[in-house]
């Protein structure tokens, strides 16, 4: 591991360790034996529990014996430890256990594990020592072996601990060094040094090291330096700082210009509001606007719209030097904060912002994080909450893209599987390797992919760290319906701690929807919301408190003349695995409403239980995957019906001067049975008025010559000029009696095109 990853993405060792071989269980196994011999206690059970092979049950351990009396725990540990001797392989959950409970007792064991070349147990002992340096800050020995490990190890965590009584001048030398390094981890070091022991005097070290630092790379040391200098007072400021941290505020990364604008409100003087203005941002709905607003608010406890306008008034209007407001304690999550509060807030309305489960949405890079637990498939209102996640995320950008092209944004759907049989087999999936600029064609494979996702636990911090690895990412959209279970990190305040870490260089905001979620799972992630300037949207019950437009049909937009409008026309949007003549459970077929109280149909493959067996019709060209069935008497009524909205508005012109609608699609059934379908097209004018329709089907047994199978199906004719909507609706009825329905469509398709143009046979 890489010492920059060692400073800013450090991951828990001991997960890792664990993963290297059951051999390293064996060893903490044999010295867990012998305690058993000395009667069991309360310590017992959360010592075993270091021995699993599930990270949560490990993480349970930890936490439990850092509650415990700090000299029994670490008696028992170390016991358990020397009895096997220092072995370089000990595994480095011990670290993490030692940096809540270790003392100056325990350097031996710790100075043995940093020797060692397993960077993961070294990153780890690094961790525990600077955890224990903090309860002793006259400790020598601590003091000697936090300037081997600088020395020897070239840590920056070692470095910034190294700010003590006994050592801070002992040790300022080997921070300039490093600040004069080209290695912005080293630089990291030496800035974080300078702010904890007193940067005024180094402004020129670091001015210098800003000017070195490559503009494509590095904002880890930009951030680092301009929090230095925001440590200092403004009345200490030396030539060159105001112009560093002005050039801060137009650095190309977004991440440094967050950071700056933080840390001139740290500095609340009359030279903060005087760079903010010079540096304000203009485009309506920039998110940097966002964050120079409520900076410039902050200090000059003004009110005004998101709007850069009002601030170029109040700058003519108010001539430097300006008064400043009384000083604000600085919120838990720092200054940033989230950029509006609700749908109906005026500001919500200033730029262009969409909503999620209410949730104001700047057209801003965007990555959306899903739970995927089995609790994710329960009922919520008719839907499962994993399908109303899915209509949510469909509806938000479809409103993005109704914006102007130019402020459509880029997104990402990313996932931290975690499979409930195998945790340590973890990955990450993501829809597009980077952001994504939005388009239809990438908003429909979105949508896809997130359909075809199935379950596994729920890891909250592996999850923002795999949505942050794109640096990019400016918001976090995280949904889930509880408490996370899975992962290093599942206690809120172990949790936070390690989320604070690996934020500080990418200061992300994110924003939490919990659905149907407890009221603990709430507070949890209320918590983590409000410390990385996101909010939170409670959803408790589906048809009370989600917004109206998420209880509203979900419509989709026919974007081009000659093309099929229908979403998902043959069901494959649903990835299906089912035992040759079987069934498929029903549910929630992708892009399609569940009219009434009907419960939804099949997405029935073609190779399960299926039309193409025995005397059967040929399988339509053509057909994907799967196709559409209705199902047994057991999951349906009597009739299913199942709808879908289109939108023409991108096709009014064509349709005021005349264009026509070409409609087909392929339905059947089973053999002599009577299960029947239909598909039918509506359209309406802007008021909801119905202005015409057509039925395909049924495709009665007769029709069919009593074989499986289906047949096609088509009409054409004129669409009406007054048409804005068009509904489609596929219809399935049961015979009385059976026990089995097995009405059937495929292959649906409308296609609108100029009148002039022939129409497609």
């Amino acid at each position: 591991m890489s010492s920059l990853t060692d400073f800013i993405g450090l991951s828990c060792g001991w997960r890792c360790s664990l993963n290297s071989g059951l051999w390293t269980f064996s060893i903490i196994f044999s010295l867990l034996v012998p305690l058993h011999g000395v009667g069991l206690d309360e310590l017992d059970e959360p010592l075993e529990k270091l021995l699993s092979r599930d990270p949560i049950v490990v993480e349970e351990g930890v936490v439990a014996l850092s509650k415990m009396d700090a000299d029994t725990v670490r008696s028992r540990a170390r016991r358990m430890i020397l009895e096997e001797g220092k072995n370089p392989q000990l595994p480095a959950i011990v670290c993490d256990l030692f940096g809540h409970v270790g003392g100056e007792e325990d350097l031996d064991l710790l100075r043995g594990w940093l020797s060692t070349d397993d960077e993961e147990l070294t990153s780890a002992a690094i961790r525990a020592l600077v955890e224990i340096a903090a309860r002793y800050p006259d400790s020598e020995s601590i003091d000697q072996l936090l300037k081997w490990c600088v020395a020897k190890r070239g840590s920056p965590r070692a470095m910034a601990a190294l700010v003590r009584p006994n050592t801070s001048d002992e040790i300022r030398p080997s921070a300039m060094r490093k600040l004069r390094s080209k290695n912005p981890v080293d630089v990291v070091a030496g800035a974080d040094f300078l702010r904890a022991h007193g940067a005024g005097p180094h402004q020129k070290d670091l001015q210098r090291a800003w000017k070195k630092i490559p503009k494509s790379s590095g904002h880890s040391a930009r951030i680092a330096i301009v929090q230095a200098l925001g440590a200092i007072p403004v009345e200490e400021w030396t030539e060159g700082s105001r112009e560093l941290l002005a050039d801060a505020l137009e650095n190309s990364d977004w991440r440094v210009r967050r950071r700056t604008v933080e840390a001139l409100v740290e500095v609340w003087s009359p030279i903060s509001i005087d760079l903010l203005l010079e540096t304000l941002p203009e485009k309506p709905g920039d998110p940097d606007l966002f964050d120079w607003h409520h900076a410039l608010s902050d200090l000059t406890g003004e009110s005004k719209p998101v709007d850069a306008r009002g601030w170029r008034v109040y700058d003519e209007m108010h001539p430097s030097p300006r008064k400043v407001a009384d000083r604000k304690e600085r919120p838990v999550g720092g200054w940033p904060r989230a950029p509006a509060e609700g749908v109906g807030n005026a500001r919500v309305k200033d730029g262009p912002t969409v909503v999620f489960f209410d949730l104001p949405v700047l057209a801003a890079d965007a990555v959306f994080l899903f739970d995927l637990s089995g609790s994710m498939n329960g009922d919520f209102g008719g839907r499962t909450r994993m399908e109303a996640a899915r209509i949510e995320v469909h509806t938000m950008l479809e409103k993005w893209l109704s914006l102007p092209r130019t402020e459509q944004p880029r997104f990402n759907l990313v996932l931290f599987r975690e499979p409930y049989d195998d945790p340590w087999n973890a990955r990450i999936d993501r829809v597009f390797p980077r952001l994504a600029q939005l388009s239809p064609k990438n908003a429909q494979t979105a949508a896809q992919w997130f359909s075809a996702q199935g379950t596994c636990r729920f890891a909250y911090q592996e999850s923002i760290e795999a949505a942050i690895e794109d640096p990019e990412c400016r918001f976090i959209y995280f949904l889930s319906d509880g408490e996370p279970w899975g992962g290093r990190c599942n206690d809120l305040d172990r949790l936070l701690k390690e989320l604070e870490r690996v934020t500080r260089f990418h200061p992300v905001a994110i924003h939490n929807v919990v659905i149907g979620g407890a009221e603990k799972a709430e507070e949890y992630c209320e918590e983590i919301s409000q410390r990385h300037s996101g909010r939170l949207r409670k959803i408790g019950n589906a048809s009370e408190t989600m917004s109206r437009e998420s209880r509203a049909p979900q419509i989709f937009t026919a974007r081009k003349l000659g093309e099929n409008i229908i979403v998902n026309p043959g069901a494959e949007d649903q990835q299906v695995e089912v035992a040759s003549g079987q069934q498929a459970k029903a549910g929630v077929v992708s892009a399609w409403e569940s009219i009434g109280t009907n419960t939804p149909v099949q997405v029935q493959p073609w190779n399960g239980f299926a039309l193409d067996e025995g005397d059967h019709l040929p399988v339509p060209d053509g057909a994907g995957a799967n196709h559409f069935l209705h199902g047994t008497i057991g999951d349906v009524a009597m009739r299913t019906t199942l709808r879908q909205h289109i939108d023409l508005k991108k096709l009014r012109s064509t349709i005021r001067k005349g264009a026509t609608y070409h409609f087909s699609a392929w339905i059947g059934g089973w053999k002599k049975q009577k299960d029947e379908a239909q598909v039918r097209v509506v359209f309406f004018d802007e008021d909801g008025n119905e202005l015409g329709e057509d039925t395909l089907g049924p495709v009665t047994a007769a029709d069919r010559d009593s074989k499986n199978g289906m047949r096609k199906r088509q009409s054409e004719g004129s669409v009406p000029h007054a048409s804005h909507k068009v509904v489609i609706e596929l219809i399935f009825d049961k015979e009385q009696g059976g026990s089995v329905s097995d009405a059937a469509m495929d292959l649906l398709e409308l296609v609108i095109s100029k009148e002039s143009t022939p129409l497609q046979n």
